[in-house]
């Protein structure tokens, strides 16, 4: 299991949550040092993991893959600036925007690095939760050969 934003907060409980019923599970987190601090705290395993980065989504899709063979269940949790002082005559754009990269492109990012090693797995769920409690489910379809994309649904 791997939870984002996992070094404070409700990241942090989820992680402490899943490795009391005997998960074991990667907590990642921007600085290494606060990822290392928060995993050692909760039994975890820490991961450098930048939500905003390619790069690093990339990398913690292979090293998950290579240290585990697949990913069973990714916790989107990172995001910043719940910026309910903005309003939409006057938000300061650069704010929504470094939010927005976090918020909807990092999941969103990170679940395009996992997905693949999904893909011979018997079934593949991604469920997405947002602040209003909305969902969207992928399933997996029967052949992929023949349809290699899902589609969220609405």
């Amino acid at each position: 299991m791997l939870v984002s934003g996992g070094n404070r907060g409700i990241g942090r409980e989820v992680c402490r949550q899943l490795v009391a019923r005997g998960d074991e599970v990667l907590l990642g987190a921007r600085a290494p040092e606060k990822a290392a601090e928060a995993a050692r705290e909760v039994g975890a395993v820490p991961v450098v993991l930048d939500v905003t980065s390619d790069a690093d989504a990339r990398r913690v899709a292979d090293e998950v893959e290579s240290r585990y063979g697949r990913l069973d269940v990714l916790v989107n949790n990172a995001a910043i600036t719940y910026d309910t002082w903005q309003r939409t005559a006057t938000a300061d754009l650069d704010v929504v925007r470094g939010a927005a990269e976090t918020n909807l492109y990092g999941p969103w990012r990170l679940v395009q690095a996992v997905l693949p090693q999904r893909a011979s797995a018997d079934r593949e769920r991604v469920e997405r939760g947002g602040a209003v409690g909305e969902h969207a489910r992928l399933h997996a379809v029967e052949d992929r050969a023949e349809r290699p994309d899902t589609d969220a649904g609405r």
